[in-house]
């Protein structure tokens, strides 16, 4: 389980922010999701907030590293 400490606020749909703040909680590498409103965060945002998160579909992420 995962209890986020900080909120956000980089997605244009706010109730997606719940899940960004989850990957900043567990220090996730990656969010794999079909959600265009996460996908279309521009990477300048998300590295306001993260190092490492990497927001993907899920066909990128079976491509990711080949």
């Amino acid at each position: 389980m995962v209890v986020p400490k900080k909120n956000l606020s980089l997605c244009r749909d706010n109730e997606d922010n719940m899940v960004l703040e989850c990957c900043l909680a567990a220090d996730a590498d990656f969010l794999i999701t079909g959600d265009k409103d996460l996908l279309e965060i521009s990477e300048t945002t998300l590295k306001s907030e993260f190092s490492k998160l990497k927001i993907v579909s899920p066909m990128a992420f079976l491509e990711y590293g080949k």
